[in-house]
């Protein structure tokens, strides 16, 4: 908690102006994919005082980026660069192509809804530019796992799109959004990017300024639709307000964020979680059912019409060894979620009669809005009273296999959950750090209550 407490949200003027003046890591991404093809600059370089860093034609070496990174240049140092050897877009479409034979329930999808021709037809009117190629074809050469994320929400998007039916343009703005939502990454430092331990105050900034960087690259390419510039900024952002930058709700939000924001949490959880265990897409639903809200009613019953006519069946996973080992696992958990759920319980009562002249306060309406959607997806999900402890008992007793299914469906509620929960416990300590009164007795009852919480997800992160 203490950790938490130290980090603040930044401000959207604050990535702005982290995404301006920041010290920009793109010219050493060029550097190490200088060492395979020629990266040359087109002009001479200058930086912001008009001193000359780079001459027209030489490469960007090391010794060049090294040069570069510590100053401000005069223009963008993408617009002043080229690849001797870059993708081009039918390469890109290939690729995207080649995704779905890593991953056959994206390609069955792909096939039962007839969504090649339409797929193909805006890949090739689609207007990528030449900067948006040089980017992904650094990103495909520097960070593969995101230039893989860029080319599932082009297509989810894509799909998205035409079960919509959005007019073509708006289609073809939402491939281009897709592919461009995390360019900014190649922007801020890699050593954070591959931080594996809590991130800083600092880093934190730093990872949510990847949207305010993408929107400024978008927007610098002529003719490019400025709905594309828009989803790139917003689709960290969620209609229950608790998203990033702006921690905008759903009215104020542009649809093509929401389309690309949940392409973007589908392809994390089908590659972070389920490529592990073998699930498919399929198995979203119950992510889904939990989040109609999050991400809007519209897009979650058109993302539940893909999947229901996919023809993907739910996946049967047990790595615990036998039904029996997974209901005790699972009921483990579930003792946990009650308890949790007790303590929000305490918590959000006490925060309600701590927080009546803190309606306007940001982080306290985020805090409100998820303690009320957790308590909510509990209630709704059946882990509020004993009844699902009685059933995983029964299950465990009869270590009977036709009760695999409700059990997969409940542990993948259980990970959203537990999701959700750690939400509340990252937001209520940016709010004990920038709202809340430090000194009375009702918010230190909210941080001890928090406190109790954060043991619980340690427990629940320790269990086999």
């Amino acid at each position: 908690m203490d950790a938490l407490r130290n980090m603040k949200t930044p401000t959207i003027d604050e990535l702005l102006n982290l995404a301006k003046d920041g010290t920009d890591h793109y010219a050493l991404h060029l550097a190490e994919v200088n060492k395979e093809t020629d990266v040359l600059a087109t002009e001479d370089i200058y930086n912001n005082k008009g001193v000359l860093l780079t001459r027209k034609g030489a490469r960007i070496d090391h010794g060049a980026a090294t040069r570069l990174v510590q100053h401000k240049l005069f223009k963008p140092l993408d617009q002043q660069v080229q690849l001797t050897e870059s993708l081009d877009k039918h390469q890109l479409y290939q690729a995207s192509l080649e995704m779905m034979h890593a991953y056959p329930d994206m390609a069955q999808i792909h096939s039962a809804l007839q969504f090649e021709p339409v797929c193909r037809e805006v890949w090739a009117k689609a207007d990528i530019s030449p900067l948006m190629i040089q980017k992904l074809t650094v990103l495909k050469r520097r960070l593969p796992k995101q230039f893989e994320n860029a080319l599932f929400c082009g297509w989810l998007s894509m799909l998205v799109a035409r079960e919509m039916d959005l007019d073509p343009a708006t289609t073809s703005a939402a491939l281009l959004a897709g592919l461009m939502h995390d360019v900014g990454f190649l922007h801020i430092p890699p050593a954070v990017l591959d931080k594996n331990a809590a991130l800083t105050a600092e880093e934190w900034r730093a990872i949510q300024s990847h949207v305010v960087i993408g929107q400024i690259f978008v927007e610098s390419i002529a003719d490019v639709n400025p709905i594309v510039a828009r989803a790139v900024l917003e689709h960290h952002e969620r209609c229950d307000g608790t998203g990033y930058p702006l921690g905008r709700a759903d009215e104020r939000l542009g649809l093509l964020g929401k389309v690309v924001g949940m392409a973007d949490s589908v392809q994390a959880i089908r590659v972070n979680q389920f490529k592990k265990t073998g699930r498919t897409m399929r198995d979203l639903m119950p992510y889904l059912q939990m989040n109609d809200t999050t991400h809007s009613l519209p897009l979650y019953r058109v993302m539940m019409s893909i999947l229901k006519k996919s023809g993907l069946e739910p996946s049967l996973v047990n790595s615990y060894g036998s039904v029996r080992a997974m209901s005790l696992y699972l009921r483990r958990r579930a003792v946990i979620l009650l308890k949790i759920r007790e303590l929000l319980q305490v918590f959000h009562a006490n925060l309600m009669k701590h927080t009546a002249d803190q309606k306007n306060f940001p982080t306290c309406v985020t805090l409100h809005a998820l303690l009320k959607n957790v308590l909510t997806k509990t209630t709704s999900s059946g882990l509020e009273g004993n009844d699902i402890l009685q059933w995983l008992d029964g299950c465990a007793q009869d270590d009977d296999v036709s009760a695999l299914r409700e059990l997969n469906e409940l542990e993948l509620i259980e990970n959203e959950l537990f999701w959700h929960v750690g939400n509340v416990h990252r937001t209520a300590g940016i709010y004990f750090n920038r709202e809340c009164p430090k000194e009375n007795e009702t918010s230190r009852t909210l941080q001890e209550v928090m406190q109790q919480i954060g043991l619980c997800l340690a427990e629940a992160r320790t269990l086999k």
